[in-house]
């Protein structure tokens, strides 16, 4: 009978392991991973923390201030009004890597300004291309702002540092998390694996400039500009496989490591 038992039951026992373990191996492969991670796609959100903002260079302020690219004293008036309004830190997801007309008054506004300032930078080929505006003061700085997607299109996850020329360089909201937390960041190599934030409060460029300096609704916020009309570039693929603008996955980045929801 046990021979009778094995005979019937065994085989159906070693199909099913068998197919346990192909499942095992397909979900530690790269195209399993991919399958994973998009079966979880709906979950990977994280609440708006209230300290994040985004300026949006949208079409409002494309409109009223002009086409891009703008002149760089529009991004110094940004920038002194930030400070009147009581921001507590300000990401620049723009790069300026040219010089260009109101270059001088940018430069005044970023030596004048009292707060930390973060400018865009970015890898290209393995060279490192670095603002060339950074360190024009004590608290500018410089981080990366390279965005890869996974495989299937999709951005989930991001390098927190990078080594480029044997150097460590931090990226956008990874260095403004190590500033905003008082911590030494540039010293993690691992991928992160972070949550996007369904719908990050945004401000367009030209309503700040228009803003009474008496309005508190700035106050102690961290500021990420950039770029959120679809007239511009650098766009990514959201999780819900609709366009997603870098500087939402920056801010994203950065509200998951404050709320300390990144999944290694």
């Amino acid at each position: 009978k046990i021979k009778i038992l094995f005979k019937n039951y065994g085989w159906f026992a070693l199909g099913w392991l068998l197919i346990f373990l192909s499942i095992s191996l397909f979900s530690v492969s790269v195209r399993g991973k991919e399958v994973t991670a998009h079966f979880f796609d709906p979950s990977r959100v994280t609440p708006q923390r209230n300290e994040v903002l985004v300026v949006g260079i949208d079409d409002k302020s494309l409109q009223s201030i002009g086409a891009w690219p703008w002149d760089r004293k529009v991004f110094a008036d940004l920038t002194q009004k930030l400070n009147t309004l009581g921001v507590k830190a300000i990401v620049y997801d723009v790069l300026f890597l040219e010089g260009r007309s109101g270059d001088a008054e940018f430069k005044n506004a970023l030596v004048e300004s009292k707060i930390p300032i973060i400018l865009a930078s970015k890898s290209d080929n393995g060279a490192y291309l670095e603002s060339f505006l950074s360190n024009t003061a004590p608290n500018v700085t410089s981080a990366l702002a390279n965005v890869t997607p996974d495989s299937d299109g999709k951005v989930r996850s991001f390098p927190p540092t990078a080594t480029i020329k044997g150097n460590c360089v931090d990226t956008l909201a990874h260095s403004m998390f190590g500033i905003y937390t008082r911590t030494n960041t540039c010293d993690d190599l691992s991928l992160f694996s972070f949550r996007h934030t369904e719908e990050i409060k945004t401000v367009s460029v030209f309503d700040v400039l228009n803003a009474s300096d008496t309005d508190n609704s700035y106050k102690d916020k961290v500021i990420f500009i950039g770029s959120v009309s679809l007239d511009l570039p650098d766009h990514f693929v959201g999780m819900n496989g609709s366009k997603i603008a870098g500087v939402y996955v920056h801010a994203s980045i950065f509200n998951t490591l404050l709320n300390k929801d990144s999944d290694k």
